[in-house]
């Protein structure tokens, strides 16, 4: 992501009263030109949250245009070097999933836009995905991406693994929520990934903050993380019967 992951609300409200992070279009737009406020937005954790492109209203823009060149120049230097060591590069989509924040263009923020760059780097072995699964129900259209991705990336062995994360609502605002909470069906998207021959990694991503949790939020990780297994474990059970 060429200027990180963006959150608005750090402690917005979900499932009995955990809290979760949230992403409005609108807040980012009435502040557009507060570009200390805008800084705060994204990841203090990266240490790099200053030193990242950031414009107001009427500076320079950074076009898609000048983003699909930069990622073609630099996906043809690299590629060839993880093909000759038997490496795979996984691909994150965009964090909120728009088009464009503080003026810097934004280019994995719908299907269609991985399914061109797999092509840009003639469907080389060594691009994959990082799929996750919360940033795809974010997108415009919800849980259609998600499995619009699964079935044809899946498929071609192109998803490394998986973020399993999902949110209520989408762009321009919508706030991450536990696991079978949100836009997609975790049942259905398991039983997809099975049948499409995925064959990588699941993890949990961001969770919910619950009541006495770490830091790390142990505790709502480890509602993912258990939720995970069961699914896993009940589709295993299922296929067999």
């Amino acid at each position: 992501m060429p200027n990180s992951v963006w959150t608005t609300d750090r402690n917005g409200t979900t499932r009995g009263g955990a809290t979760a992070r949230k992403f409005d279009m609108a807040v980012v737009e009435a502040n557009i030109d507060n570009l200390e406020l805008l800084r705060s937005f994204m990841p203090t954790t990266l240490g790099r949250a200053s030193s990242m492109p950031l414009f107001g209203k009427d500076g320079p823009v950074i076009t898609e245009d000048q983003m699909w060149s930069n990622y073609t120049y630099f996906m043809k230097a690299v590629l060839p070097v993880a093909e000759e060591e038997g490496l795979k590069l996984a691909l994150h989509p965009d964090d909120p999933p728009v088009p464009m924040l503080g003026g810097v263009a934004r280019l994995f923020y719908k299907p269609d836009n991985f399914k061109k760059a797999y092509d840009l780097v003639g469907r080389s072995e060594a691009w994959s995905l990082d799929l996750c699964l919360g940033c795809c129900s974010e997108m415009t259209g919800g849980r259609k991406n998600v499995t619009e991705m699964i079935e044809y990336f899946a498929p071609k062995g192109r998803i490394s693994y998986i973020h399993f994360r999902d949110v209520k609502g989408t762009v321009p605002d919508f706030t991450e929520c536990f696991i079978g909470d949100g836009n997609f069906d975790p049942a259905e998207v398991i039983a997809l990934l099975a049948r499409t021959g995925f064959d990588g990694f699941l993890l949990d991503d961001h969770v919910p903050k619950l009541d006495g949790d770490s830091d790390w939020n142990h505790r709502g990780r480890s509602h993912a993380i258990g939720y995970m297994q069961g699914l896993i474990r009940m589709y295993e059970f299922m296929s067999k019967a």
